[in-house]
């Protein structure tokens, strides 16, 4: 079941950030950035999360998978300059399996954790 997706009040997006990589380190990971609606700029499936944290000096997420396949581990970092909106598929209390960051030029980074029943169709 999905829930509905909500916005986090900047205070709560270091500790959710946190709490997300904590609980979905290592999980098979979907990124996509997308801006103006336009599709995917970046659609990378099969990557698992390492990191994702929001530093509120310099005003950035830093959003950090790797790729299990290549040869030598393939990290891919990617970071959101500027985030003005940061939602989750989950209601409080319940670690999201969806994040969505939205930077001042309008550019979203999505990272969605499917769960394992969705894996197994």
């Amino acid at each position: 079941m999905r829930h509905p997706t909500r916005d986090l009040p900047p205070d709560r997006w270091t500790d959710c950030l946190e709490e997300f990589a904590r609980e979905r380190r290592n999980a098979p990971t979907v990124l996509r950035i997308e801006q103006d609606g336009n599709g995917p700029q970046v659609a990378e499936h099969d990557l698992l999360l390492r990191d994702v944290s929001y530093d509120p000096r310099g005003d950035v997420v830093h959003v950090m998978v790797f790729n299990p396949d290549a040869r030598l581990e393939e990290t891919f970092e990617h970071v959101v300059d500027g985030p003005v909106r940061v939602s989750v598929d989950s209601p409080e209390g319940i670690v999201p399996t969806t994040l969505e960051i939205e930077d001042r030029e309008g550019v979203r980074t999505m990272l969605r954790v499917p769960l394992l029943a969705e894996f197994s169709g």
